[in-house]
């Protein structure tokens, strides 16, 4: 059989064994280095084009259906955080009920986290899909089941609802992993403090949103001045909400007495938008690239949310 491989940037230093692995039961295997950000990202028509039968997506969990076949394969981290907690668990002392939020590759974690922070007296929670409730575009789980996460504690960058489902019930959170990507999306649609224990360095450190709105709010205030707005919507597969729904914002733009127009891409970057000569732009994609890179943008760049605000 002839697969496409697909693995996300942070795993990618397993490629060649995955490739060899797959090699070894009789496949024919295309490692495609195209940016896998997520299981909203699954490159069907890169598979077709090359005659592949199958894709094998690496990293995440399934949340779409697909009329191509498609193989999801979870990686799972063996990470030891107890040198982490050893080391600045202090930072955490102050905090009665803990809720433990992570990415798939390092929900295994959990137990030794959970059996530490127990010792020291601390409750800790971990959200479960089944009990979440929906924001967004989020659809609310069904006994264990769900579109965008599979696992209690799960947290996506375009969904936290595991972290939301237990909001009111834990003084803070504590998100492990590396990166924070997935942290910030927490922090920013919860209620409580986010903590940070990275896997890389073996440090647990508070989260500061402080930065992050500063910047959007200085792109909601450059871009209420703004004649010409990109809409900016990706192509991926796992992204079609907004596609359709792209032209009715452009309706509510023009209705302001500013002009609009609908750019697409798969990956939607600066380089890309050069020479485009609009005054701001609208991205309708995964909500939380915007907020971790507004400074790449030479614009303001608003998620749809802060465009709200920008038509007041």
């Amino acid at each position: 059989m002839r697969v496409l491989l697909q693995i996300p940037e942070g795993l990618k230093k397993k490629a060649e064994g995955l490739v060899r692995d797959l090699e070894a039961k009789g496949n024919e295997v295309f490692l495609s280095a195209e940016p896998t950000w997520g299981a909203c990202d699954i490159k069907v028509d890169e598979a077709k084009r090359l005659g592949c039968e199958k894709i094998v997506h690496v990293g995440h969990t399934k949340f779409l259906d697909s009329n191509f076949p498609v193989e999801y394969v979870e990686l799972r981290s063996d990470v030891d955080v107890k040198p982490a907690f050893e080391k600045d668990y202090k930072v955490l002392s102050a905090y009665k009920n803990i809720g433990l939020i992570s990415s798939l590759q390092f929900l295994d974690t959990f137990s030794a986290a959970q059996n530490f922070l127990e010792a020291k007296g601390h409750a800790v929670l971990i959200g479960n899909p089944a009990n979440a409730i929906a924001y967004g575009n989020a659809v609310p789980a069904k006994a264990g089941t769900s579109r965008k996460y599979l696992y209690p504690g799960q947290v996506l960058g375009c969904d936290v609802t595991a972290a939301q489902s237990i909001d009111k019930q834990v003084d803070c959170f504590l998100y492990i992993g590396s990166g924070k990507f997935h942290a910030l999306g927490a922090l920013l649609r919860t209620e409580k403090p986010v903590f940070c224990l990275d896997v890389e360095r073996f440090t647990i450190s508070k989260l500061d949103d402080k930065p992050f709105l500063k910047q959007k709010y200085a792109s909601i205030a450059l871009a209420k001045d703004a004649k010409k707005i990109g809409i900016l919507v990706s192509t991926k597969i796992g992204q079609k909400e907004m596609q359709g729904s792209a032209f009715a914002l452009k309706k509510r733009i023009e209705a302001k007495g500013k002009e609009a127009i609908v750019i697409t891409a798969d990956d939607i970057s600066q380089d890309k938008l050069l020479g485009i000569g609009v005054d701001a732009y609208v991205f309708t994609a995964c909500p939380r690239i915007v907020v971790e890179n507004r400074a790449v943008f030479n614009k303001p760049i608003l998620n749809v949310e802060d465009l709200n605000e920008a038509l007041l």
